[in-house]
């Protein structure tokens, strides 16, 4: 467990934040901007003075009342920023050695990473021999991931380490940061404004705000409950299924959701009875009040409305809607609420596109 109660002040804001965070899974922070998600990594890290505690499963690497600090350069950790700086004068693979070399002063110990294999699954060898200055944005991202895990970490603390790789490379690397934990045990805590990431990524969830943790807990259940002035990321949910089949014809993936079936996109990484975690955002579903016919929407869910949230500030509603022992979210308009005479217990019709289903 990493066990937090620490403070930090910066000009205009102040950071309090009192909890644990699992060590056997990962945990997303999230938050819309200003809500101190990097200074809390930056505080753990050691990079940023702070008051109050810090330990990991019994280590104490911060108690301001007995006058106790870690430097950073010991604290077991991996950190990628959100602009990660590589040694300029030194090459891709210099700068990994120097990372594994530098990690001698974090802990005596063997590590189960090898560098080699790291290499291999970000696919870094024709980056080896090249100077910082000759990567991309994103090519710098996967370096700075690698060298972080070459430091023998406890923890990887990684700011939205995604943010600058593209979209082909973002789906290799997403099931890699999934295998972390499972493969070499390392948990992380991943700070994002994805919350396609987050889902994927994330068992536990902390939502930041002003500096302080406004919701914790399962990633499902803070999703679900999300509000939209929490994230900057569209809102939705995380809902379970279970793979029943593949249509090789069309590239289509089955799933048993909630009594009911969906369709997806196929992907290669799923297989029949594998249970996946899918994301629906808000905003790509649709409600009716009768079963609609002859529509390009291949998913449509009967369910119940659970609750409806105006606002007289927003000409938008979300609604959530129950489909057996889940729930899905819709927004629609506060003018759609009043014309299908939508209420609670109302039975309706969830229409959702199946490209919007992230597995």
């Amino acid at each position: 467990m990493l066990d937090l109660n620490i403070q930090a002040k910066l000009t205009g804001f102040q950071l309090e934040v009192s909890t644990g965070f699992s060590l056997d899974c990962a945990t997303a922070v999230i938050g819309p901007n200003g809500s101190g998600k990097t200074t809390l990594l930056r505080s753990i890290a050691g990079l940023l003075p702070s008051t109050g505690s810090i330990y990991l499963d019994g280590e104490s690497w911060l108690d301001s009342s007995n006058n106790h600090i870690v430097s950073a350069h010991k604290r077991p950790v991996g950190y990628v920023s959100q602009s990660p700086v590589l040694l300029p004068h030194l090459t891709v693979e210099n700068n990994l050695k120097f990372a594994r070399w530098l990690s001698k002063y974090k802990r005596n110990r063997e590590s189960s990473l090898d560098m080699q294999h790291v290499i291999e699954s970000l696919d870094l060898h024709e980056l080896l021999k090249r100077k910082p200055s000759a990567l991309s944005g994103g090519e710098t991202s996967r370096v700075a991931l690698a060298q972080a895990l070459t430091c023998h970490p406890s923890v990887l603390l990684l700011d939205e380490p995604l943010a600058s790789v593209d979209f082909d490379r973002k789906a290799e690397l997403l099931p890699y940061l999934r295998s972390i934990l499972s493969e070499y045990e390392i948990p992380m805590l991943f700070v994002s404004h994805s919350l396609a990431e987050v889902a994927v990524l994330c068992e536990q969830t902390v939502v930041l705000r002003h500096g302080r943790i406004q919701s914790e807990g399962s990633t499902v259940d803070v999703l679900q409950g999300l509000e939209a002035s929490d994230v900057v990321d569209d809102i939705g949910v995380v809902v379970h299924g279970t793979v029943v089949g593949h249509d090789k014809e069309f590239q289509l993936t089955r799933i048993s959701f909630c009594g009911q079936s969906v369709v997806v996109p196929s992907t290669q990484s799923t297989e029949v009875d594998q249970v996946v975690r899918m994301r629906i955002r808000a905003l790509d579903v649709a409600l009716a009040t009768t079963e609609p016919e002859n529509i390009s929407v291949r998913n449509v869910l009967r369910g119940t409305i659970h609750s409806i949230e105006t606002s007289a500030a927003s000409p938008f509603a979300q609604v959530v809607v129950g489909c057996g022992e889940e729930a899905i979210r819709a927004q629609v308009t506060r003018a759609a609420i009043v014309d299908l005479g939508l209420k609670e217990s109302m039975n309706v019709f969830a229409l959702i596109k199946s490209v919007t289903m992230e597995l």
